[in-house]
């Protein structure tokens, strides 16, 4: 990640401020997770990949600047529960966007288990 004039390139050039503090936001609420779905027709299984974050309702905001910062996902409210959720799931979008900056970053607690998972 560094470019021939020494400086630290991040992904998606996006400012490592708001990386780091992404890292930080995922490793205390975000989520990572690998779905199976056997397709009947074809006689196999698929593989669904889903990057969540999930916040109380009063902070979508958050989850729109997220959104917004990254280009990618969406923002689903669940007013019954009282939540706001952010989600990735296109395969290209967790591969292209998702995984390079948690590769950059890293995570500290047990989500770093559940991101191996994607690699």
């Amino acid at each position: 990640y560094v470019n021939n004039n020494n400086m630290l390139k991040t992904p998606l050039n996006l400012d490592i401020n708001f990386l780091f503090w992404l890292a930080g936001f995922v490793d205390g609420e975000g989520s990572f997770g690998i779905q199976d779905i056997f397709n009947l027709k074809l006689n196999r299984y698929n593989f669904k990949f889903t990057f969540r974050i999930r916040l109380h309702i009063d902070d979508v905001n958050t989850l729109h600047y997220i959104c917004k910062k990254l280009g990618v996902g969406r923002v689903y409210l669940d007013e019954k529960n009282f939540e706001c959720i952010y989600v990735v799931s296109k395969f290209q979008e967790i591969k292209n966007v998702i995984i390079p900056i948690f590769q950059f970053t890293k995570l500290y607690t047990k989500k770093y288990l559940d991101f191996f998972k994607f690699l």
